[in-house]
């Protein structure tokens, strides 16, 4: 999970350093990607060696592009994402232009007040 989608936050700074640390590693990380590929094809041989295969995938992934990711589990990665989901949402939902909407109970009727 990238550092920005799970803290929320960005900066123009840290994503230069990030692209810039990314490139530098990408021919070591070329080079541990294909070796985590050809490590998943062989547990793929056997049947008890096929949830280490995924895995092997899932590292050949981040090991192309490591700067600014985060390992963390999967309820951590739900929760961030529902939480920058609902913030996005919230966003949306901001009037504009000064004028204010009114939203009966029920929520399925909404009308704008204000300008016209």
């Amino acid at each position: 999970m990238s550092h920005a989608e799970l803290t929320g936050q960005s900066s123009a700074g840290l994503k230069a350093f990030r692209l810039i640390a990314n490139i530098i590693w990408l021919p070591l990380g070329l080079v541990l990607a294909v070796a985590h590929l050809a490590h998943a094809v062989l547990m793929f041989i056997t049947i008890i060696g096929i949830p280490l295969g995924l895995q092997d995938i899932k590292l050949a992934g981040i090991s192309l592009f490591p700067v600014g990711k985060r390992v963390v589990t999967k309820e951590l990665r739900e929760a961030a994402r529902v939480a920058n989901a609902q913030d996005q949402l919230a966003a949306y939902r901001q009037p504009k232009g000064g004028s204010s909407y009114v939203s009966i109970e029920n929520g399925r009727d909404a009308r704008r007040i204000g300008q016209r």
